[in-house]
């Protein structure tokens, strides 16, 4: 407590000053710090399940069932809300819905969910071979909302890319906005282009 007006009076008053500001740069410094570890822990979790999936595609041969295990294990690891993937028809001119998550996922398969090429956040992401992303779900101007789906905040659509080609694309859809940063799409892509490649794989074995 200050109480004099002299110069030791000035002088207690300027090191209290000095106190609070160090304290403020401390605490400033130390949630710094918790956010960049916090950061890091969620990266580290995100690289550890995309290698998960990818274990899990590569070593499958059956698309269909890699198809099912993968859509799963992505909204499992991931911890989002909905996941679904799309692959392209013969023509090329429709992404049609192969399997989804819960019972929202269900419900879309049953009415054979599809989407041109070119409309919505799938059919962007197709014909663009780009990830589209939506960070406020209700305020993207391509996104297509969908009445199974009704507490989508955030959305990311991937193209699933092999040797040159779009074969489809996942959906990863979650409850809060903002949930796909730039590092975590660089993570979902790259496991996605291993999903492709792992399918492309898989319809090659078929033919031959």
């Amino acid at each position: 407590d200050v109480r004099s007006k002299d110069e030791f009076g000035q002088l207690a008053a300027a090191f209290n000053e000095m106190t609070a500001q160090l304290k403020n740069a401390i605490d400033t410094l130390e949630q710094r710090v918790a956010d960049r570890t916090h950061a890091l822990e969620e990266r580290s979790a995100y690289l550890e399940a995309s290698a998960e999936v990818s274990r899990s595609a590569v070593s499958m041969l059956d698309a269909e069932r890699l198809i099912q295990q993968v859509v799963g294990l992505i909204r499992e690891r991931f911890e989002l809300y909905y996941v679904g993937l799309f692959l392209l028809d013969e023509a090329g001119e429709w992404a049609e819905l192969r399997a989804g998550t819960g019972e929202a996922g269900e419900a879309m398969l049953a009415r054979s969910h599809r989407l041109r090429v070119g409309e919505g956040m799938i059919g962007w992401s197709v014909a663009n071979a780009q990830a589209r992303v939506a960070l406020e779900a209700g305020e993207d101007a391509v996104r297509l909302a969908t009445a199974e789906l009704p507490e989508t905040r955030s959305e990311a659509a991937i193209p699933l890319r092999s040797r040159g080609q779009v074969l489809g694309a996942l959906t990863v859809q979650h409850t809060q906005p903002g949930a796909f940063d730039e590092d975590t799409m660089a993570v979902l892509q790259t496991m996605a282009d291993q999903v492709a490649v792992a399918l492309d794989n898989a319809r090659l074995f078929a033919e031959s």
